[in-house]
């Protein structure tokens, strides 16, 4: 019936965020069926149910961790209408996200940290990242198409791989140095690297 699909909905949604609050707070080594549980006070085997083991429940919570991580990092710019400005945007918006300790992306690092020498872990890491690639790729994809002659021989997937290679340095640089990421002074320096001539005049507001 369609008020029990929503009940359950709403109980493996309560769930899933219990998971998220303790990874925040805890790291995901502090993620246990019996903490969730009791955290969220139901059941194991609910927990059971919804998730079949620790495994999946790490699962779902890395995919919801991602896709929250898109839609505020990617949704956030699709207004853009200069391809190479909204990746220029998107970048930044991430890496306000990683300078934001409550930020999801805080969780994400932590899972790819355990990546290194969990091969679950890095295989969830590799299956739930296919969707972060995907969308950078489709910006890269959409600055080739805009300006074919600057990016010749340059394919969608070497540029997203730039891009993100950028993002991920950060996230772990903001983890060595805790409270010095300047997105300010990141984003004017990625800017200088990325734009040049008069289009870096036209993009940069402090040279008009």
């Amino acid at each position: 019936m369609p008020g029990e699909k929503m009940d359950e909905e709403v109980r493996r949604t309560q769930i899933l965020q219990t998971a998220l609050r303790i990874a925040r707070r805890d790291r995901l080594e502090g993620i246990s069926i019996r903490g969730v549980a009791k955290e969220a006070g139901v059941s194991m085997g609910l927990i059971g149910f919804y998730f079949g083991s620790k495994d999946g429940l790490l699962a779902a919570l890395l995919d919801d961790v991602i896709a929250r991580i898109v839609d505020e990092g990617f949704r956030a710019t699709e207004a853009t209408p200069d391809p190479g400005e909204r990746l220029l945007a998107t970048v930044e918006r991430l890496l306000v996200l990683i300078g934001d300790p409550e930020a999801d992306i805080r969780v994400l690092l932590d899972f790819w940290l355990r990546g290194g020498t969990d091969p679950d872990v890095r295989r969830l890491l590799q299956h739930g990242l296919a969707r972060f690639r995907t969308e950078m790729r489709g910006i890269a994809a959409a600055m080739i198409a805009a300006q074919p002659a600057r990016f010749a021989g340059v394919t969608a997937e070497g540029l997203a791989t730039v891009a993100m290679s950028a993002i991920e340095g950060t996230m772990f640089q903001a983890v060595l140095y805790p409270g010095e990421l300047d997105v300010r002074a990141y984003m004017a320096a990625l800017r200088a690297l990325a734009v040049t001539g008069e289009a870096a005049g036209r993009g940069d507001p402090a040279t008009r």
